[in-house]
């Protein structure tokens, strides 16, 4: 017997069998929901790796729906929007949606109805020329954490762009009558997505109202006053609308909890994305939205630890003139003014930051500051409810900064606290516009232009301030390294990683990680309007490699003329042009 024939026939009939078997899973995969009964509303995923251009009836689906018939709760029809239950699956929809969408099917009854694509909006991909459900709606696995008290959410059928004249699609009239009668079809969105409907949060029984953030009580109002401040935000609220973009993670809820006279409580999560400047309520589910002003107060808490309603009625009073309403105090503390407001070249810049905000309080016609010189006096900040005026975006938190001396208040301005010290009087006029100077100009005043070190750097080239500041810092020689600076630059560290609830920050940092920095060479500048930027080769060694090696490495030094009497300064150091 020839063994070899016989394996190969073995083989072959093998091979037709397995063929077979393939195909008949290829058909059944392709029928799913097709020549069985199924119910009224089932959402198939199309299988990965699928060809696009197969037609409806021919697409491969997965082998059960994504969200069936148990998920859905209601189909809204005019605007197609569907309520389904909370749950894990919707993870997996979110999770699995490429940049480039993931094509489903909608099923009604058995029958392939049309094709769809799950997408998301941040895609810079052109849009499928079919139905989407945007999955920026859709809650991952750490909003279903958040949210697990929720058990709805919204998504939205929509046509892409491209395809507005084809509404007819989403219309049938055969889904609709197959949707009506199972009795989850509802023809008009209003409870929804009503956005003339008005929610209230009563709290005319309310005693006490906690915030709560990491499921820890990080403030607590009683003041009738600060009570009535807080209810006022929760008054005449509408829904968020559907096509929102706010993100949500666990660092963006907190919790508010009224504390009713009767004995009885009522939580609200909110959530604030300061990304897209919105925020909202989760009242039973629903998604509402107030005034901004209300989320950017509940985000300050968990900043601003140890703040209290300890608000001097003469403070109330004062910004209350100007159109400004306290939320509490941050903090208070003692501090001696400088002796002068002469400037020194590579001294921390106190005396700018003191210049600057007097100019700001003297605007409104409190005292004259420059008597309190070299004197202590008292500091209070407090956080306020509105935000900085125009022009000062993105970080608009307002704080209001009193002073005092034997308890009569002689000074206030406004600041915007971390990372960025100075704001505008409290009748919200820039230094410019209270001076008629810009910047320089108004500098030029406050500079001892006498200083040794002042004079020397103002006489150099670009290149002599640039080859000065790396010997100094090679040589760890900060009050020279400093002075090459622009103050526009220094004022910066006056704020800069400063706590929360601090004035400003007292001095440069102490340690620049740097052990040594050898300027190899400083090549052409590229001139600007005001400025020039120079690459140089600088030879670093660092204390501990964070985000450089060892070794030579480029950068580029941006140099201008602050005032034509300073000169050249160095206004910043990056590491691209």
């Amino acid at each position: 017997m020839d063994f070899r024939k016989n394996r190969f026939r073995i083989g072959a009939a093998a091979i037709t069998i397995l063929s077979a078997i393939v195909v008949i899973l290829i058909i059944n995969a392709q029928n799913i929901g097709v020549d069985k009964e199924g119910e009224p509303f089932e959402i198939y995923m199309v299988q990965e790796n699928a060809e696009s251009d197969l037609e409806l009836n021919d697409l491969p689906l997965e082998d059960k729906p994504v969200i069936g018939g148990e998920q859905l709760i209601t189909y809204y029809w005019d605007k197609h929007i569907l309520k389904v239950k909370a749950g894990k699956y919707l993870e997996r929809i979110a999770k699995y949606t490429p940049v480039s969408g993931r094509p489903f099917v909608l099923v009604s009854n058995g029958k392939r109805v049309y094709k769809g694509h799950f997408w998301t909006s941040l895609s810079s991909v052109s849009f499928p020329a079919t139905p989407l459900i945007d999955v920026e709606g859709i809650p991952n696995e750490e909003e279903l954490y958040i949210q697990r008290g929720r058990d709805e959410v919204l998504l939205q059928l929509t046509l892409s762009p491209n395809m507005k004249d084809r509404q007819e699609l989403l219309n049938q009239a055969e889904l609709f009558t197959v949707l009506k009668e199972s009795g989850k079809l509802v023809e008009s969105s209003a409870p929804p997505d009503d956005a003339e409907k008005v929610y209230n949060i009563d709290m005319s029984g309310t005693e006490k109202v906690t915030i709560e953030y990491d499921e820890k009580v990080i403030y607590t109002m009683k003041e009738p006053t600060e009570l009535k401040n807080f209810s006022s935000y929760l008054d005449n609220m509408t829904l968020l609308p559907n096509d929102n973009k706010i993100r949500v993670n666990r660092s963006s809820i907190i919790k508010f909890r009224l504390w009713n006279k009767d004995g009885t409580t009522a939580s609200y999560d909110t959530v604030y994305d300061s990304l897209y400047d919105s925020g909202y309520i989760d009242i039973n589910g629903l998604k509402v939205r107030t005034g901004l002003d209300f989320f950017r107060l509940l985000e300050s808490y968990p900043r601003y630890p140890g703040s209290s309603y300890d608000v001097p009625e003469d403070v109330r009073r004062l910004f209350k003139d100007y159109g400004w309403t306290v939320s509490f105090k941050v903090n208070e503390m003692k501090e001696k003014l400088p002796s002068d407001l002469k400037y020194q070249a590579g001294e921390f810049p106190i005396k700018i930051y003191w210049a600057y905000n007097f100019t700001l309080s003297d605007a409104i016609g409190l005292s004259d500051m420059k008597q309190y010189l070299g004197k202590t006096v008292d500091i209070e900040i407090y956080r306020l409810n509105e935000g900085l005026p125009e022009g000062f975006e993105p970080n608009i938190e307002a704080r209001g900064i009193v002073i005092r001396s034997q308890g009569q208040i002689i000074g206030a301005y406004m600041d915007r606290g971390r990372h960025s010290s100075f704001a505008c009087s409290l009748d919200r006029k820039t230094l410019e516009q209270i001076t008629g100077k810009d910047w320089s100009e108004w500098l030029a005043g406050y500079i001892d232009f006498d200083n040794k070190l002042l004079k020397e750097l103002s006489t150099m080239t670009p290149e002599e301030v640039i080859k000065t500041s790396f010997d100094a810092l090679d040589k760890g020689d900060c009050k020279r390294y400093y002075a090459t600076f622009t103050l526009k630059n220094l004022v910066s560290y006056l704020s800069g990683n400063m706590g929360f609830s601090d004035l400003y920050n007292k001095g440069f940092p102490t340690d620049t990680n740097i052990n040594k920095a050898r300027l190899i060479k400083i090549g052409n500048s590229r001139d600007e309007n005001n400025y020039k930027v120079y690459p140089v080769k600088v030879d670093f060694d660092f204390k501990k490699m964070i985000t450089s090696e060892n070794g030579p490495q480029s950068r580029f030094v941006e140099v201008e003329k602050e005032s034509e009497n300073i000169g050249w300064r160095i206004n910043g150091i990056g590491t691209g042009p």
